[in-house]
C-alpha cells in the first residue's frame, strides 16, 4: 500500500526510496506507482544470500521502461543506485533512455560488463 500523496500527480515535492533486498516479498514493478520518484536506492541487505529474481533485475527494469513510456510513470526519476543486484545485466543499460529526468544510474557490484558498454551510446565506466 503506498501513502496516497506519493501516488498524485499534482503532489508539490519529491520522494527518495530505499530498500534492502532481504525482503524478497517486496513488489518492484509498483513502485511506477510512485509519481513523485526523485531517487531509487535498492541494496542487498549485508550478509544475506538473494536469488536473482528476487532483487532488481532485468525483467524488471524492462518492465519500468515500457511504464515510462506508456504510462508516463517515473517522469521525476533522476537517481537510479543498485548495489548486489546479480539480475542487472549491461543489456539493461538500454533500456535508461526510457527515463527522461535519470541523469546518473550507479550498478556496483552487479552482472555489468563494463567492456560490453562502449557499444552503448552514452554511458561510461564512472572508475576508469
Amino acid at each position: 500500500m503506498a501513502i496516497p500523496q506519493t501516488i498524485e500527480s499534482d503532489c508539490s515535492w519529491l520522494t527518495t526510496l530505499n530498500i534492502a533486498t532481504e525482503e524478497s516479498n517486496v513488489n518492484l514493478v509498483r513502485i511506477a506507482e510512485l509519481r513523485n520518484l526523485r531517487r531509487f536506492h535498492m541494496a542487498k541487505a549485508t550478509g544475506t544470500e538473494t536469488a536473482i529474481d528476487q532483487g532488481f533485475n532485468d525483467r524488471v527494469l524492462r518492465t519500468w521502461a515500457e511504464q515510462a513510456r506508456q504510462d508516463g510513470a517515473f517522469m521525476h526519476l533522476q537517481s537510479i543506485f543498485l548495489y548486489g543486484q546479480e539480475g542487472i545485466t549491461t543489456w539493461s543499460l538500454d533500456r535508461l533512455s526510457a527515463f527522461p529526468a535519470l541523469d546518473e544510474f550507479c550498478a556496483y557490484r552487479c552482472k555489468i560488463e563494463w567492456p560490453q558498454t562502449k557499444s552503448i551510446s552514452g554511458w561510461r565506466n564512472s572508475s576508469e
